[in-house]
């Protein structure tokens, strides 16, 4: 099955260190939305997206993508909503 290496065991210190670092940089893209810098955030948000799911977590994906189009559109309505939602879920998501 194709999500069997999620469980592989050298592969979870990989998966720790992603959420690791996703919860060490979303509060900082927080703080940049909160400033209307858009093009880090923009570029954070695709990163979510294309490499979220790949990493066993589908909601970072689609956090992601709604991330990116609101940094492009200039959303940040938007984005002050989908931080705080990703910063609590990362607080509470474990392997």
């Amino acid at each position: 099955m194709v999500e069997d290496y999620l469980n592989d065991p050298e592969f979870l210190p990989i998966r720790q260190a992603y959420l690791d670092d996703l919860r060490a940089k979303a509060p900082e893209m927080l703080q940049a939305a909160q400033n209307s810098e858009y093009e880090p955030v923009r570029s954070f948000g695709h990163n979510l997206k294309g490499n979220g799911t790949s990493y066993g977590f589908q909601s970072i994906s689609e956090w992601g993508a709604d991330i990116e189009q609101a940094a492009i559109q200039g959303d940040k309505e938007t984005l002050l909503d989908r931080f705080p939602k990703l910063i609590d879920y990362l607080k509470t998501v474990s392997l």
